[in-house]
């Protein structure tokens, strides 16, 4: 007998992973910067931030109103585009009351240079933003939550859930994110603290980022977010000694409590195209995309990024270039990053990207102007798909010996028995089945498990 073992792999196939930012068509309200975004219940909300740079002295420059974005009805179209897209008409104003402590009581200001908020179920998190009485600069360990399941949203009450960092020390440009519905918030300026809220009641402390990591032991203003089947929190980029935005990229590995940090070479680093350079991106927003990406939109350096950027977390551990770029419509930082899944049937799946306003460097990177424009970009993923290659070659010999073929059919004891006499001239009787032709219905069974017999006689052989 012939023995073959399949084997069945899995292999994703990633479509669009590169596809470049479009404008969706749905621009802003008003231009924002350093804002908040969220998405929940197939809404994109929207507040915060400011509409223009402190050095210009045209309109308002702080942002307290609220909106949001209805996405239930885009569709996929293809494997890099969607239909359905909504218009700038579409943003819904929302009048939500200002939560009563913290630098935005009373006046709904809040802004972050770089990521921290995150939503986990009905909760947008909103940790460390700063207001018009401070800069980017301002440390705070104030946390806010918002509701986002009521129409208005509604801000929690101070006492109602741990609403500062649980800092020793508060700071500014802190990241924030959420793996498996516990919000992260990790390091900033001078500190090496790492944070957790579990259920939004319990805060814990956890290992701190290394004193003797990249940075000196800190980072401000670096992207994060899980990867590598969410067992880790990924650190990327952001400032530190010398105020440069390098390109480490580090992780927190959650079971083990126990950060790993990387020196600069490692293949894997963060945005480091050439190899050599040792310039990334630092206000860069990120979010986790399938199962092992981070996607970050711009950031600066020296001057604005143009791209998008999708890190493979797990470069570490095959050691390869990790990262893929797209383009966006204009050199940004500080702008708005979410996502919205489009499709998952367990075989395809698809997510849409969208970039919402940031400042424009195209012009003038000093005293950037502010944007209102959405951009968005798909990325679709296809699998499993399995091999039919065998892991093993077939076997040579038979594992059974043969059976003998049978001399007759049928082979059942009874069904060909010869008449018990001769015939006679007499009339003849009622035959019994044992004295003349075989019932049919028993001949009919017989033959019936003779071929089964001999099938299995064949199959064997």
């Amino acid at each position: 007998m012939w023995t073959f073992y399949l084997f069945v792999a899995t292999i994703s196939f990633i479509y669009g992973a590169d596809n470049d930012y479009q404008d969706l068509g749905a621009n802003l309200p008003t231009p924002l910067a350093e804002h908040i975004t969220g998405v929940y219940n197939d809404y994109l909300y929207v507040f915060g931030g400011k509409n223009q740079t402190e050095f210009d002295e045209d309109g308002t420059l702080w942002n307290t109103k609220f909106w949001r974005l209805p996405l239930g009805n885009i569709a996929l179209s293809g494997t890099d585009d969607i239909t359905n897209k909504p218009t700038s008409s579409s943003w819904e104003l929302l009048s939500v009351t200002a939560p009563t402590y913290g630098p935005a009581s009373g006046n709904n200001e809040f802004a972050c240079a770089g990521q921290c908020s995150a939503v986990i179920g009905k909760y947008l998190y909103i940790v460390g933003s700063y207001a018009s009485a401070g800069n980017e600069f301002t440390a705070t360990d104030t946390v806010y939550r918002l509701d986002l399941s009521t129409t208005p949203p509604t801000f929690a009450a101070q006492g109602a859930f741990p609403s500062t960092t649980g800092y020793g020390t508060a700071t500014y440009g802190q990241c924030v994110t959420a793996i498996n519905d516990v919000l992260y918030t990790v390091t900033g300026d001078s500190q090496a603290d790492l944070v957790s809220l579990t259920s939004g009641t319990t805060q814990a402390s956890l290992a701190s980022y290394p004193a003797g990591g990249q940075f000196g032991g800190f980072r401000i203003n670096a992207g994060c977010g899980g990867g590598n089947d969410d067992a880790n929190l990924w650190l990327l980029g952001g400032t530190g000694d010398q105020n440069k935005a390098l390109v480490y990229a580090d992780d927190y590995e959650i079971s083990g409590d126990s950060w790993t940090t990387r020196a600069f070479g490692n293949p894997g680093a963060f945005d480091n195209t050439d190899g050599t350079s040792t310039l990334s991106r630092a206000k860069a927003r990120c979010i986790s995309s399938f199962t092992n990406v981070i996607e970050c939109a711009g950031g600066v350096t020296t001057s604005a990024k143009t791209t998008a950027i999708r890190y493979d977390t797990s470069a570490y551990i095959t050691q390869t270039e990790p990262n893929s770029y797209s383009n966006l419509l204009f050199p940004t930082y500080s702008a708005g990053l979410n996502s919205i899944e489009l499709l998952n049937d367990g075989t395809n799946a698809a997510e849409l990207m969208i970039v919402t306003g940031g400042y424009d460097t195209t012009e003038n990177q000093f005293t950037p102007p502010v944007k209102n424009t959405v951009q968005y970009a798909v990325r679709y993923i296809t699998l499993p798909v399995p091999t039919t290659s065998p892991t093993m070659n077939p076997s040579h010999s038979p594992t059974m010996k043969p059976t003998t073929p049978p001399s007759r059919a049928p082979t059942c004891t009874g069904c060909t028995r010869a008449p018990s006499g001769s015939p006679t001239t007499a009339a003849p009787t009622t035959p019994s089945p044992t004295d003349a032709e075989p019932d049919s219905g028993v001949a009919q069974i017989c033959v019936v498990f003779s071929c089964i017999m001999a099938f299995i006689s064949v199959i064997i052989i």
